[in-house]
């Protein structure tokens, strides 16, 4: 996913982990940095000696950028703000003051500068001092707060302000980094989710108290102070709210809260320490590690997610959708594609449509495609809603070890897609996750790697390309079957951005402000670099489709720029049933069925053992078992136009039923017909 934001903190994605006392040390920030993310060290009240040591610490264990947050109001915040600009850190972000004063020091040693704010003001006095970004922090956000909510702040810095804004506050999954790059955010801030990984080591009672939290568990004290702060309800905040209401002194309360957030999250006094936190604390379930967690917000903001969330009543940008309940209304897609009923697969020139992640078709110059002579090279560094419409490659061990039911290979790369989609470590039924890898993991014995080609087992296909869009993790056992009770889009969003492009382009008005607003807007949740007009030309895909006119059967190539637009759609609304219709709405029909459909290239040998044969692209036909060929695409069906068949100019219309011509012998049968 590319921003503004991931240009200028040179990560991989526009995810910064929250500064948090106490809580960010050296192990978080360098695991978040590795994830893709950019990992922040929080100075805190800290010396600045201490600061030092974090961020070598840091650069021990990696190479990619990461920050360290100032409190302003610290003691040593002016020895911490030097030591930064000394040690050259990549990134700062600011709160609890104002860092006018060290901007200077800053910008001469090329450090980004990013306050965190809570006012429309302030983040115009920040961009008027030179900051590169702000963090607009909303008061669902953990530890000390303003007053604006996420969802009100952010849209009104972005339309102050023309530096990225970074969105901060109630963000915990893929849905909140959607709903925050709708509101023009270009990235995000969290803290609270980062807590609970793997490589965050403050005392496991903190975590723990946060995986038990409960939507209503957080508490707002301070208020009376002026510096209010979140925290998770315990005997601490109860006797601090009690003392504000009865009217305390500022001292009575500062001496109740001294020291509490360092014993909550050092000594795991979580009754009557501070145990900060946002208010999607009751949103977290699972521990994770950082690398998983990044991929898995990303790859779930907003594509994923709309087809595994049992919800989507608070899922942005659907518009209508098809509730199931469980025991009323449950409903059966997910498990078929969970055995060997399943019956939906995809060809290799269907999966060749499929963008590169910087954007450019697999045939461009400049797509660094990996080739298709290999799985694992297919899917990498493709469009990420691949992912979520075709199981990518993996290959794990049965029986415990690296979880505990299944195991990684001795091979590094059979786990690539698996960091990508986030690991099953359950082998329950219901488990836990959306869409993660492996695809059923009973001690892995099951589907235990993907290609599984053939007929009749769990989890196969013929093509190698087994589509799992509706597939969820979870499942309700009804009626004696296993079935799932998550939400299906019907309109959406989505769909209305595709219908928009099209349409301006038709009437001639798409330009880059069109793209921006409609394509470009899939692109960035999907994680897919935007689509730049001016740089689609004739060469621009080299496979560039055709549509057929009346009468001319040797077909005309769409437009550069429309053919772009219709394979988003293509991409975007995969599996819903809208191609059918488009492809005779756009009369290229022939092109789209009259080829052979093939699977996935292999050897000769490997397609045998699985009672499998090559296509012959010379005769159109299967090569048999007999055939000379070594290795090549796996044959599907026949070359239709081999066989004398295919799209005929009749079929764009239907034929009228005979019975409604006798009813009226007005009507005439369309033509063909």
């Amino acid at each position: 996913m590319q921003t503004r934001v991931t240009g200028l903190l040179k990560t991989e994605y526009p995810i910064i982990q929250g500064g948090m006392a106490w809580v960010a040390d050296y192990h978080l920030a360098a695991a978040v940095s590795n994830g893709g993310g950019l990992g922040m060290i929080g100075a805190a009240n800290a010396p600045a000696e201490w600061v030092a040591e974090q961020i070598r610490e840091v650069r021990k264990r990696t190479d990619r950028p990461f920050g360290v947050n100032i409190m302003l109001m610290s003691p040593h915040a002016d020895e911490v703000a030097r030591t930064v600009a000394r040690e050259r850190v990549p990134v700062v972000t600011t709160g609890a003051g104002n860092p006018e004063q060290y901007m200077t020091l800053w910008k001469e040693k090329d450090i980004r500068v990013i306050p965190v704010i809570a006012s429309v003001a302030m983040a115009k006095r920040m961009e008027k001092c030179g900051a590169d970004a702000v963090v607009a922090e909303g008061y669902e956000s953990g530890g000390h707060v303003g007053e604006s909510t996420t969802m009100t702040l952010v849209p009104q810095v972005c339309d102050a302000v023309n530096i990225p804004v970074i969105a901060a506050g109630g963000i915990a999954d893929g849905r909140g980094i959607a709903a925050a790059l709708m509101l023009g955010a270009e990235g995000v801030q969290m803290g609270t989710r980062f807590v609970v990984t793997k490589e965050c080591h403050i005392h496991p009672a903190y975590k723990e108290r946060i995986l038990k939290a409960k939507d209503i568990d957080t508490k707002v004290t301070g208020r009376s102070t002026g510096h209010p702060v979140r925290a998770l309800r315990n005997d601490m905040t109860k006797r601090y709210l009690e003392l504000e209401q009865a009217g305390a002194s500022m001292e009575e309360l500062e001496y109740l809260t001294l020291g509490a957030l360092r014993r909550a999250v050092t000594e795991g006094d979580v009754l009557n320490g501070s145990v900060m936190a946002g208010q999607i604390a009751g949103m977290i379930h699972e521990e994770t590690d950082c690398r998983t967690l990044i991929r898995q917000l990303i790859e779930d903001a907003g594509y994923g997610e709309m087809w595994t969330t049992e919800d989507l009543s608070t899922v942005p940008g659907i518009i209508l959708y098809k509730e199931y309940v469980t025991d009323i209304n449950p409903m059966g897609t997910s498990y078929i594609e969970h055995t060997s009923s399943h019956y939906v697969e995809m060809n290799q020139k269907t999966v060749d449509l499929y963008l590169m992640k910087n954007g450019k078709p697999i045939l461009n110059a400049e797509s660094e495609y990996h080739g298709d002579k290999d799985m694992y090279a297919t899917f990498r560094d493709r469009d990420p809603r691949m992912y979520h419409t075709i199981i990518p490659p993996y290959k794990v061990k049965a029986g415990g070890g690296t979880y505990r039911t299944w195991s990684y290979t001795d091979n590094e790369a059979d786990r690539e897609y698996i960091d990508i989609m986030g690991a099953n470590t359950s082998c329950s039924n219901p488990g836990i996750g959306m869409k993660r890898l492996p695809g059923q993991n009973w001690s892995a014995s099951l589907v235990p790697e993907i290609p599984r080609l053939g007929t009749g087992a769990f989890v196969t296909c013929r093509s190698g390309y087994y589509v799992w869009k509706n597939w969820d993790n979870w499942e309700t056992n009804f009626n004696n079957g296993n079935l799932n009770t998550a939400d299906k889009p019907i309109f959406k969003i989505e769909e209305v951005l595709l219908n928009e492009a099209e349409a301006k382009f038709e009437l001639g008005n798409f330009d880059q402000g069109v793209a921006d607003k409609t394509i470009n807007k899939l692109r960035e949740r999907a994680g897919v670099a935007k689509m730049v007009v001016a740089e689609i030309d004739a060469n621009f895909d080299p496979n560039r489709g055709k549509y057929y006119p009346k009468n001319n059967d040797a077909g005309v190539e769409v437009d550069p720029v429309l053919w772009e637009i219709r394979r988003e759609r293509i991409i975007e609304l995969m599996g819903e049933g809208f191609g059918f219709y488009d492809i005779r709405r756009w009369r290229m029909a022939p092109w789209f069925l009259n080829r052979p459909a093939t699977g996935i290239w292999m050897s000769k040998a490997d397609a045998l053992s699985n009672n499998m044969t090559l296509y012959n692209p010379e005769t159109g036909y299967s090569d048999g078992t007999s055939g000379t060929m070594s290795e090549g695409y796996l044959y599907l069906f026949n070359d239709p136009l081999k066989e004398g068949k295919g799209w005929l100019e009749k079929y764009y219309l239907y034929q009228v039923p005979t019975t409604e011509i006798l009813l009226n012998p007005s009507l005439e049968q369309n033509p063909g017909w």
